[in-house]
């Protein structure tokens, strides 16, 4: 099963994709780093000649190892800071 967009975070201004394994999630960078050091130094990184994995020529990072029940929770917390 490959995995599908997903029904409540999938913004189609959104500029980076997180993909689990049955999920994509298309959401923004700049939220993702300014809440998060970690995201944000990762996203800081030269690519260098590597190529990206890519869903729609929106840049897509592979959330290997990350339940997609938790990163759905990730993103709740920061879209829905209420």
């Amino acid at each position: 099963v490959r995995p599908r967009p997903h029904d409540k975070f999938w913004y189609s201004d959104g500029s980076i994709v997180l993909a689990t394994d049955v999920h994509l999630y298309r959401v923004h960078r700049s939220m993702l780093a300014e809440y998060s050091r970690v995201l944000r130094d990762i996203f800081e990184m030269p690519i260098g000649n590597s190529s990206v994995d890519c869903w729609e020529d929106v840049p897509m990072v592979r959330m290997v190892g990350d339940k997609d029940n938790e990163v759905e929770i990730l993103l709740k917390a920061l879209y829905q800071r209420k």
